[in-house]
């Protein structure tokens, strides 16, 4: 956001596994935007913003032969 990059740490909610090939993990965390250098829109966006992740991963099939 607005050129600057800083680590955030993410809170891990929810690790689901499904059978067979899928994986989902949802993560939250908490920003100050400020840190980010957005300072703009007061009013418009709270300081502090939630933000969520949800990521899904998919095992291809495996192919004869590969590793």
């Amino acid at each position: 956001m607005a050129g600057t990059t800083q680590p955030v740490t993410l809170n891990v909610d929810d690790v689901t596994v499904d059978p067979g090939r899928r994986l989902r993990v949802r993560a939250s965390a908490r920003i100050d935007r400020y840190s980010f250098g957005v300072t703009r829109a007061k009013g418009m966006a709270a300081r502090h913003l939630d933000i969520t992740l949800d990521v899904a991963l998919h095992r291809s099939p495996e192919v004869p032969g590969e590793r």
